[in-house]
């Protein structure tokens, strides 16, 4: 990574904040533009201002991980959103961000993790070269409408595996992450009505 990168970091622990701050600014090209201690007061600050990657306790969002994340993208959907991840969540939840850090991490698993998220990101905007299986668009269009995994394996019947599976491929071949950015995707290649999008 060479360029400035700027970071919102959504903390509200101390201890975790500091922590977080100085294995990231140890990166050298770590620019912490903003720290927050709560998801409202990130989505007012990108009012104003639009970071490189937004990082987030998952103790802060909890059960509104779509919600917030969707928040973000609406915002401008070339932000990163990535996981500190301080506690259990589940990996559907997990799934949602462009990212995951762990606390457990170490320093140059963090480095290699921005990088990655980084470059994919580059690489979306860039790649429309892809096909979708008629499945995966069924579970793409399924996943537009906002529905559930189970939701997708009862409609299609289909297991719940299979769809996390289709959605994996799908993330694969789109380079898209983030649920808003799949619905995105599908409006563009007209799967699926603006109205019939949540």
């Amino acid at each position: 990574m060479t360029t400035k990168i700027k970071i919102l970091l959504i903390e509200n622990s101390p201890i975790l904040l500091e922590g977080a701050s100085n294995i990231l600014r140890s990166l050298g090209n770590i620019e912490i533009s903003k720290v927050v201690p709560n998801c409202d007061k990130a989505l007012t600050f990108l009012n104003g201002y639009t970071p490189t990657i937004i990082i987030v306790d998952t103790r802060l969002v909890g059960y509104q991980t779509s919600q917030f994340i969707n928040a973000c993208k609406e915002k401008n959907t070339s932000i990163a959103v990535v996981a500190l991840q301080t506690n259990f969540i589940s990996q559907e939840q997990l799934d949602l961000f462009d990212g995951t850090i762990s606390i457990e991490d170490n320093i140059q698993s963090i480095h290699s993790k921005l990088e990655t998220i980084l470059s994919s990101d580059a690489e979306k905007e860039g790649n429309d070269d892809f096909d979708l299986s008629l499945r995966e668009k069924e579970v793409l269009i399924a996943v537009a409408k906002g529905k559930t995994n189970k939701e997708i394996a009862d409609e299609l019947n289909i297991s719940i595996h299979t769809v996390m599976t289709h959605r994996k491929n799908i993330t694969s071949k789109t380079g898209i992450k983030s649920i808003s950015g799949l619905t995105v995707y599908a409006l563009l290649n007209n799967l699926v009505k603006q109205e019939d999008v949540n």
